[in-house]
């Protein structure tokens, strides 16, 4: 069992418990869980991928995040592929969220030219979709913007899955570290760090994100070298308070394609 000590009025913690307080003290030798991108289709080769998650969630549980993506989103219609993979990989005991994307929060009444445009009403009907058609523990929210004239939108997303569902998990990737103000956001995970490089080397400059419960920050970093120590760069995480991590060494246009090559030593590291 890894160290790991939680300070709370004194108290002290031994596990990762999303939603404590956001004055929280934690140190960690690395995260407590990961949050997997799974844009990989359910069939042929990639139905593979799908058991090594099952696997995973016997060890990890609901430490294992699973983003199901169909197409972009829930699609037009329910994907039987979808259903069977889900439901059985949330029996092995993991989460599973569903993939809106939010274009930045840019709701502007016509659409800008060259930039993303998604209005509120289409995302609030991606989140319904998710929930009338599969059985999920909440949303990841792709394309999220960080700056602090956005904190209205999130947070009115952030109720309407919790009217839903309230005791959703609910993850804004901003991909960056976001405004402060974003906290305010009840208990929902900010992904704050998605690059392809420099992640071994990356220092968090905001004194907050280091004060505030590690629950609520997560790193998805691509294009790692399979050579670097994974141990290392998990204990990295952990020292910049890092509580949801991905790791792979897969690049290119979709490198959430596959899992990684190290995925079951990732997997170990987390659960021991």
């Amino acid at each position: 069992m890894k160290h790991l000590t939680l300070v709370l009025a004194g108290i002290v913690m031994s596990h990762l418990l999303p939603g404590c307080s956001d004055q929280l003290v934690r140190t960690a030798r690395r995260p407590e869980g990961i949050i997997v991108p799974a844009y990989f289709y359910p069939e042929s080769e990639n139905l593979n991928y799908w058991a090594q998650l099952d696997s995973a969630a016997a060890l990890l549980g609901r430490q294992l995040v699973v983003v199901a993506n169909p197409a972009n989103g829930p699609g037009e219609a329910v994907d039987s592929n979808y259903v069977r993979v889900l439901t059985r990989l949330r029996h092995a005991g993991a989460r599973i969220i569903g993939y809106v994307h939010t274009c930045w929060g840019d709701v502007s009444d016509q659409a800008p030219e060259g930039n993303c445009w998604r209005p509120l009403s289409v995302v609030h009907h991606d989140i319904e979709r998710w929930y009338d058609w599969y059985e999920i523990d909440g949303l990841f929210f792709d394309e999220a913007s960080g700056r602090d004239s956005k904190v209205g939108y999130y947070r009115g997303l952030f109720d309407f899955v919790r009217h839903r569902q309230p005791a959703a998990l609910v993850v804004n990737n901003f991909g960056a570290v976001p405004n402060q103000a974003f906290l305010e956001i009840g208990d929902s995970v900010m992904c704050v760090f998605e690059n392809h490089s420099g992640f071994r080397g990356w220092r968090h400059q905001q004194s907050w994100l280091g004060k505030n419960h590690a629950s609520r920050f997560l790193a998805l970093a691509y294009a790692v070298s399979a050579t670097q120590d994974l141990q290392g760069l998990l204990e990295h995480a952990g020292t910049q308070n890092i509580g949801w991590i991905y790791l792979t060494e897969q690049s290119g246009g979709n490198p959430w394609g596959k899992l990684p090559a190290f995925w079951q030593q990732m997997v170990n590291l987390i659960a021991r």
